[in-house]
């Protein structure tokens, strides 16, 4: 390291009140009119890793699951891309750990920029949230959608979009250049209802994995679907089955 600035504790208390120091980890809170994070920080320093670690939730305290993602993290060096791993089985559902990189994300810009250069955010998440080859910008898009600090959330699946629809006039074609763009998935199942019997319309997603689904609505109530471009998978289902059939494409890890 050098003589690069490292992140100490007295940094922590220099910044932050009532700085606890629980198990691997030291605790604090910043108290906003909105909600309450919650820090947990197991520093380099104190345990001979190469790297800071920091996990945050929201109005949510729990000591127990922080330090487990914090350990889960081991001895990861320091890196300038995401990195994707699993979590270990846990009582709030998540199965996947994500790396944040410090030049992805905000946490303690401006109070120790010098110090943080180190800083990996630990982010427990569903799988299906985040390919884990994100680009900084992508990222941060994404946790526009994905509450990450919400450890009570919901999955809130990775979803690409791009459709047509002569009827309503909506699409995404002309959007950007490759046509997708990042979608929630009340938007998608928006789209599916505005589809029914639109024969010349259709819809396309793209999963965490770069999976295609394609959908299509040949009949009123009727939807066709396809995956991947292979005309073997083409099934035409009811319209009332199809919203579970996309929401299993887009979240399964």
């Amino acid at each position: 390291m050098g003589t690069r600035p490292v992140l100490t504790i007295e940094d922590i208390e220099a910044q932050c009140a009532e700085v606890v120091q629980v198990g691997t980890c030291v605790r604090c809170a910043d108290v906003t009119p909105r909600s309450t994070l919650h820090y947990h920080i197991a520093l380099g320093v104190e345990h001979g890793r190469p790297v800071d670690l920091l996990t945050v939730s929201a109005d949510l305290l729990d000591d127990a699951f922080a330090t487990l993602v914090v350990e889960a993290a081991g001895g990861v060096p320091p890196a300038s891309v995401l990195e994707k791993r699993a979590l270990p089985a846990n009582g709030h559902g998540f199965d996947a750990l994500l790396l944040v990189p410090p030049h992805y994300h905000d946490y303690f810009a401006g109070l120790l920029d010098a110090e943080r250069d180190r800083l990996i955010l630990c982010l427990p998440i569903y799988g299906c949230e985040f390919a884990g080859d994100e680009t900084a910008e992508i990222f941060r898009l994404l946790t526009r959608e994905v509450p990450i600090r919400d450890w009570r959330r919901f999955a809130h699946p990775r979803t690409q979009l791009r459709f047509s629809n002569p009827v309503t006039g909506g699409g995404t074609d002309d959007a950007v250049a490759s046509g997708y763009v990042f979608a929630g998935y009340d938007l998608v199942l928006r789209e599916l209802a505005n589809l029914d019997g639109v024969t010349d319309g259709f819809i396309e997603l793209v999963n965490h994995r770069g999976r295609v689904m394609e959908l299509l609505s040949p009949a009123p109530g009727r939807v066709v679907i396809l995956t991947d471009h292979d005309d073997a998978t083409r099934a035409e289902v009811d319209a009332s089955a199809a919203a579970d059939i996309v929401w299993g494409f887009l979240a399964t890890s």
